[in-house]
């Protein structure tokens, strides 16, 4: 008896066994075959899918989608994008896709577009993560040091003139922490970030440049504007208080 697997025997059991979506078109609408993934993602069985029109199995939109998306690969061309779908537990995901047509050797015809995806939601999420906490304080959620100065040279054009710069830092900061402990001294900055973005508006960019350093950056601004709001914010800090220890800023 011959132990070998063939190899459409390989990967009908790669398709099976894999957490990726593995599907086959035989036209835009109409599915060949997918894996029990892609079946079980849907909530519909894998033998439903065999055969049948995409508007028998899903919502006229995603239908309307494919119609689309098959469009291009059925001429040829691979494509790949990302979609959001609800998974069988009603939960929306992002899928990452790729349609890749396939052609038959010797009449070079186009006979299936294969379907590939996976889901990259915790991916995705990780990475923008990554991307926020690079231009963000990840204590305050103020922006950093590194994207104020990268706005300011940026922002430095006539256009923007005239542009204002607060700087201001926490008196006391050490001696907070040394006598009442680092998370008390967080709390301290919490309550200055907290001030500064209700101070200033949303297209202001507020940030935290060091350990007890705050700046704000601001264009277009009339000097009668900014003195309101310089007065402005120096009565919240005077009266701010993080249990009952007075914080009080300085303008540099």
């Amino acid at each position: 008896m011959d132990d070998d697997i063939s190899a459409s025997g390989l990967w009908s059991l790669f398709a099976a066994a894999s957490d990726d979506h593995f599907w086959l078109m035989s036209d835009p609408l109409t599915y060949a075959q997918a894996n029990k993934a892609h079946a079980s993602y849907f909530s519909i069985g894998e033998k439903k899918f065999e055969h049948a029109n995409v508007y028998d199995l899903f919502e006229q939109t995603n239908c309307d989608l494919a119609r689309i998306d098959y469009d291009a690969p059925f001429k040829g061309q691979t494509t790949k994008f990302e979609r959001w779908y609800n998974n069988n537990h009603g939960m929306l995901r992002l899928l990452e896709i790729t349609l890749k047509p396939i052609k038959d050797p010797e009449k070079k015809k186009i006979i299936y577009v294969a379907g590939f995806a996976r889901d990259i939601t915790d991916l995705k999420q990780k990475q923008n993560e990554m991307e926020y906490y690079s231009f963000h304080d990840f204590l305050t959620n103020l922006y950093n040091r590194r994207y104020f100065e990268q706005r300011i040279e940026e922002l430095d054009q006539p256009q923007n003139y005239p542009l204002t710069v607060f700087m201001m830092d926490v008196n006391g900061l050490k001696l907070i922490n040394d006598t009442y402990g680092h998370q008390t001294g967080d709390m301290a900055l919490k309550r200055i970030a907290s001030i500064l973005t209700m101070t200033f508006k949303d297209h202001d960019i507020v940030a935290r440049i060091g350990g007890d350093e705050f700046a704000v950056l601001l264009l277009r601004r009339e000097e009668t504007e900014v003195a309101l709001l310089k007065k402005q914010l120096l009565a919240l800090i005077e009266d701010a208080k993080i249990v009952n220890i007075i914080r009080q800023g300085r303008f540099v």
